[in-house]
């Protein structure tokens, strides 16, 4: 049977419960095997963001109500890998010089060790949210400058420490090429993006070969000191196929390894949509990210960009990554479309044995906190129920695919 008449003719009945409501939510495990029993298999992780975890150690009204259970059954039931997201971020752990807050965190990950789910600790080096905790710290002398490295560094460095052993991965820098996809041809570091006075600090822009890259040895050093064993990554947006950034950033990582890094691998947070573009349904915050790529080219821009960097020695990661659809098209054949699409990129990292894992930045659909708009980006719907996407992801799983090393289970460090 070909694969698409496989989709629309078992999944006929998932399809039919397209836009679902909020509310009663109970999730019912799909017949067959598990995404997590087929990636495990593999040496493969599969996993997604879980920010219903807010809601357990900090006020969540900020993301609004969510539905814990059957979100938590999900993950358990699904998934090898899980991250946090606030409450990892600087601006929530850091409360100054000696004063912190992992509470959250630290009750993510016990969440996660009693269920067997490995944990990726997001945001350490955040390049917008790092900002917060150190912004008003001056910087117009070298003694003031110096000062604020000593802040940040020791900041990486209790933080890692608290986690030491329990972290598998941990992206340590994290949308440190801020720019939007399309930048004139050539990427530009830009200051205003976020609290300009802690950016002083350090020689920020990886292509000054002077002094642009301290601020990366720096983390990354610390890191590896405070935890041997956690997997460093860099992580960013829009450069999951080859063009400007994506070349910024293999230019970047083959610096850092000559310098004798420990650098373990790259991350795409990989936001798209039923036609592959960036957020074009999205709030286009982070601008456009188009590209004139059909299906088959976009996908092969993948692969040739996921071979570059496993060239380098590197593991590679989806870290955040989510499949919008239309909603102003026609409901099924968008559900069809999205399911189309997240199998074609299961396939296109599998393929690959470099390639450790896929995590989504959601778990269940719901409506845009913002825009009040259902976009339906997930493997499940707003009622817990598995989606086409959810099938065919578990069809490119069960796929023969070569077993990667180190990878899959749920302990921290495998």
């Amino acid at each position: 049977m070909k694969r698409r008449e496989f989709i629309r003719g078992s999944l006929v009945a998932a399809l039919a419960m397209a836009w679902p409501m909020e509310g009663g939510a109970e999730y019912v495990r799909p017949p067959g095997e598990t995404l997590k029993g087929l990636a495990a298999a593999r040496g493969f992780h599969v996993g997604a963001n879980f920010p219903n975890l807010h809601g357990r150690w900090r006020d969540p009204g900020e993301f609004g109500p969510r539905h814990f259970e059957p979100e938590a059954a999900i993950a358990r039931d699904q998934f090898t890998i899980m991250t946090a997201g606030w409450e990892n971020f600087p601006g929530n752990t850091w409360k100054g010089e000696g004063k912190h807050n992992f509470a959250g965190s630290d009750g993510y990950i016990a969440w996660c060790e009693a269920n067997g789910i490995a944990f990726h600790a997001h945001g350490l080096g955040y390049v917008v949210r790092a900002g917060w905790p150190f912004s008003k710290l001056p910087v117009e002398t070298e003694e003031e400058r110096a000062r604020v490295r000593s802040v940040y560094e020791g900041y990486v460095r209790d933080t890692v420490s608290h986690f030491r052993g329990r972290v598998y991965l941990w992206d340590v820098c994290n949308e440190h090429l801020f720019p939007p996809y399309q930048s004139g041809g050539w990427l530009k570091w830009r200051p205003d993006t976020g609290p300009k006075e802690y950016w002083k600090a350090y020689g920020m822009d990886p292509r000054d070969p002077r002094d642009g890259y301290d601020w990366y040895v720096k983390t990354l050093t610390i890191a590896h000191e405070a935890d041997p064993k956690a997997r460093l990554v860099l992580l960013d947006f829009n450069n999951e196929i080859l063009c400007p950034k994506s070349d910024t950033m293999h230019a970047l990582a083959k610096t850092l390894l000559g310098k004798g890094l420990p650098l373990h691998g790259v991350g795409f947070q990989m936001h798209i949509n039923t036609e592959y573009k960036r957020r074009m349904w999205k709030r286009d915050i982070l601008g456009p990210g188009e590209h004139d790529l059909d299906d088959e080219a976009y996908l092969d821009s993948m692969r040739q960009n996921i071979r570059r960097f496993t060239d380098l020695g590197l593991e590679v990661w989806v870290t955040e990554m989510s499949v919008d659809v239309d909603p102003a098209k026609e409901s099924g054949e968008q559900m069809r479309r999205q399911a189309e699409v997240y199998r074609r990129v299961f396939e296109v990292c599998l393929e690959n044995p470099g390639m450790k894992g896929i995590k989504l930045w959601g778990i269940m659909d719901e409506v845009d906190r913002k825009t009040k708009k259902a976009f339906h980006p997930y493997l499940f719907d707003g009622a817990g129920v598995a989606k086409p996407a959810f099938f065919a992801v578990r069809e490119a799983l069960a796929r023969d695919w070569p077993r990667r090393a180190g990878g899959g289970g749920g302990s921290s460090h495998e």
